[in-house]
């Protein structure tokens, strides 16, 4: 059985190029905090188009994601990154949504 050092390494390899299904769930404690950065500057790039004094900063989508993937598997990184981006998204127009539902 392969090391969590190595299933670290394979989970970090975007291609996958074992095809081997991996099955990690996001909030693995070894998993999540090695695409943190990542995480932070996809948060930062969704975060650029939204209008200046937005209440969500990118520290506070990324820990929002890691709440709503939960216990959900992923094959491989980029995988998982694609389900935080749409996950970003997701939040940020429920966000729109209820603050424009405030205003009423």
């Amino acid at each position: 059985m392969e090391g969590r050092e190595g299933e670290s390494a394979r989970f970090l390899d975007a291609d996958n190029a074992t095809g081997e299904e991996m099955n990690t769930h996001a909030t693995d404690d070894g998993y999540f905090p090695l695409v943190y950065d990542e995480l932070r500057k996809l948060a930062s790039a969704k975060l650029a188009g939204e209008a200046v004094g937005h209440t969500l900063d990118a520290t506070d989508l990324v820990h929002e994601v890691y709440l709503r993937l939960g216990d959900a598997a992923f094959a491989d990184r980029s995988g998982f990154l694609r389900a935080a981006a749409v996950s970003m998204q997701r939040i940020l127009v429920d966000h729109a949504r209820r603050k424009r539902a405030a205003k009423r």
